[in-house]
């Protein structure tokens, strides 16, 4: 779990970093509480489904397949009531928001499809 953690806390910092840079060369334009608190979301809700999807594999194999999708359908669902809400509360920056969100969550689920796959393989 603590390796999972570097790797997720690297992937935060990568966001960050990245996501300062285009906001100072203009790219895009959003407020610091907009580009800091996502990662960090995406960061602590990650570490939470990884713990329950490994503690899910000690069972019947079935039942890691029922947590992952269900977990996985929970969290795409809480992701886009958060879209959802910021785009309607704060409609100068959804554009933004939107990409940059979409972004952070592209980066996010392939870190954790990869450290899940690594982590299959290992125990094979």
């Amino acid at each position: 779990m603590s390796r999972y953690i570097i790797i997720m806390l690297a992937v935060c910092l990568a966001c960050l970093g990245i996501s300062w840079a285009a906001n100072d060369a203009g790219y895009i334009n959003l407020p610091s509480s907009f580009m800091a608190i996502p990662p960090i979301f995406f960061l602590v809700t990650s570490a939470i489904i990884h713990y329950f999807l490994m503690r899910s594999t000690q069972g019947r194999p079935q039942q890691f397949v029922n947590v992952f999708i269900a977990l996985l359908s929970l969290k795409m669902f809480m992701h886009l009531i958060i879209l959802v809400a910021v785009a309607f509360s704060f409609p100068q920056y959804a554009v933004h928001f939107i990409i940059v969100y979409a972004l952070y969550y592209l980066a996010f689920t392939a870190a954790e499809t990869g450290t899940l796959l690594k982590a299959f393989y290992k125990k094979k």
